[in-house]
């Protein structure tokens, strides 16, 4: 596992944009904001995760956190936020890229470093080659999607069921 930080201090930019234009690589990018009290937060967490699996993970797998400053210099391009047309709106933001920038994710999860590490484990384990071969788009919003169809379904299994109770009791009064 390889482990960068980008800054407007430090110029490897373009050893990152190159890691990604690489078949078979998968990174997990942080991008923070100095001062944003959610990335001060965030950020502690994050770096939790690069000690703890440092040795742990293949060569193939990149984590890095990049300082905000960088977006707003026009000569310092992240290639695969200018590929897929991505702006970066709010701090932080955490991204799993792969398909040489073709697949971009958001993580919408905890921000915790346990969280942070089965995201990491669960997308770079290789039985995950299924999804990452599925092409572009969000498994996260799909799952939010899901999430809220069940859930509006069992609040109607609710209804129904409050609805029999009222009916069986006004059987009873009946009596």
């Amino acid at each position: 596992m390889k482990i960068l930080h980008i800054d407007p201090t430090t110029k490897n930019i373009e050893e990152f944009n190159n890691y990604i234009e690489k078949d078979n690589q998968h990174a997990f990018v942080l991008f923070y904001m100095v001062g944003c009290g959610p990335c001060e937060m965030t950020r502690p967490e994050w770096k939790k995760v690069e000690n703890e699996l440092h040795d742990k993970l293949n060569d193939n797998i990149i984590v890095v956190d990049i300082n905000q400053e960088i977006l707003q210099n026009p000569q310092s391009k992240i290639k695969y936020l200018t590929k897929k047309n991505i702006s970066i709106n709010g701090f932080p933001t955490i991204h799993y890229i792969s398909e040489k920038g073709d697949l971009v994710e958001e993580y919408e999860g905890q921000r915790t470093a346990e969280s942070f590490k089965k995201w990491i484990e669960s997308k770079s384990h290789p039985s995950n080659k299924k999804h990452l071969s599925s092409g572009g788009g969000s498994k996260s919003r799909k799952g939010k999607y899901n999430k809220r169809k069940t859930q509006s379904k069992k609040h109607k299994r609710v209804r129904k069921t409050k609805k029999h109770k009222r009916t069986h009791k006004s059987k009873k009064h009946r009596k």
